[in-house]
């Protein structure tokens, strides 16, 4: 069996943890892969965007995200030229995949342009298999890309989807449902910190800060509703958005359930979404941005 190399640039890095456990399970169930994976940071001088470039021509498949158009890759541009001139001279070159973050209009017109197959059924998987993401998703996109590049027939399964919101907590295995959750951690008769933070720092077990979070609010006496989601409503995902973690989690029978709201989240909620400017105000609690 062929080896699989991939080279990877993420524009954020979060789900690099999910794809190093994707490679492990590969390498243990299927076989040899090699994956060199870069961020934004690393590519800071020409030396590393040249190394990156001669790696990726090499290599059997080429993934990039890019969230912020193709300025969040500094390999871009030297990238796509290469890959070009290496089309003109009619040798083989690697697949290459672009995958847009989030609603990223300029990514997903860099992926139009350039992309190996945007808009077909092979693009869509892969774009379904880095959406949904976690540890299972993507080794089964490394099977994935092993058939599509070697015209095998291993079996894989194909995206699945996985949880857009819900509670997080250590002790659980799982996401507990809220009733379940309220009768085995919370006291009535304690105070209640909320605290939401990003779907993918769950998926991709980022939880080092969030637990230290949770961890020092019981040890302090308080219990907490800790809840993981996506803040803006995307109807390909199916998520049910900020509001609905507000009402469903924070909330009940219209008065709050906890006294204080930590947000460990980035940028402004309502910019993008003027729909959720009386949100905050109507859960009536002090907001510490974290």
């Amino acid at each position: 069996m062929k080896p699989l190399t991939i080279c990877y640039f993420s524009a954020h890095s979060v789900e690099i943890p999910s794809l190093s456990a994707g490679v492990r399970q590969y390498e243990k169930q299927v076989g040899r892969i090699r994956v060199i994976a870069r961020t934004g940071s690393q590519l800071f001088d020409e030396a590393r965007v040249r190394a990156f470039v001669r790696e990726a021509l090499a290599a059997d498949v080429v993934l990039i995200t890019l969230h912020g158009g193709k300025e969040s890759c500094p390999a871009f541009a030297a990238l796509v030229a290469a890959l070009q001139e290496q089309k003109d001279r009619e040798q083989k070159g690697p697949y290459f995949h672009i995958q847009p973050v989030g609603s990223d209009e300029d990514a997903v017109m860099a992926a139009r342009e350039h992309a190996d197959g945007f808009g077909s059924e092979r693009w869509d998987t892969l774009n379904r298999y880095l959406v949904h993401g976690g540890r299972v998703n993507l080794r089964n996109m490394l099977v994935y890309l092993y058939n599509l590049r070697f015209h095998a027939a291993i079996p894989c399964d194909p995206p699945q989807s996985l949880p857009q919101e819900g509670i997080y907590h250590p002790d659980f295995m799982g996401v507990p449902d809220l009733e379940e959750y309220l009768e085995k951690k919370c006291d009535p008769a304690r105070i209640t910190v909320g605290i939401w933070f990003y779907q993918t720092y769950w998926l991709n077990d980022n939880l080092a800060h969030i637990d230290a979070m949770i961890r020092e609010i019981e040890r302090q006496g308080a219990n907490v509703i800790c809840v993981f989601h996506l803040r803006y409503k995307d109807a390909e995902r199916g998520n049910r958005g900020a509001d609905y973690i507000v009402d469903h989690f924070f909330m009940k029978e219209g008065r709050p359930r906890i006294d204080v709201l930590i947000n460990s989240m980035m940028f402004s909620l309502t910019l993008a979404a003027p729909e959720y400017r009386d949100l905050l105000p109507r859960l009536d609690v002090p907001f510490i941005q974290a």
